[in-house]
């Protein structure tokens, strides 16, 4: 399986309950392989996701996203 990967900047001050319910989101994206904040930085704002580029792409996972934060944005492909 050939995975891709992107870094998502969501707002820093969302709560951990938010972080988690957003991680489970993009988790239940069919084609996601995972989904997780950098656990290094409790408060980190990046959000990193590896997908199966043939299952969901991009805009799927970065829309997603904006579901739980307007202002979300794509900082890395």
């Amino acid at each position: 399986m050939n995975t891709a990967d992107i870094l998502i900047d969501i707002h820093p001050d969302f709560s951990d309950d938010r972080r988690t319910t957003l991680e489970n989101d993009l988790r239940s994206l069919e084609g996601v392989v995972t989904a997780h904040f950098d656990t290094k930085h409790p408060k980190s704002h990046g959000l990193f996701v590896e997908y199966n580029p043939t299952m969901v792409n991009a805009d799927t996972i970065l829309n997603t996203a904006r579901t739980a934060d307007d202002h979300a944005t794509m900082s890395g492909l």
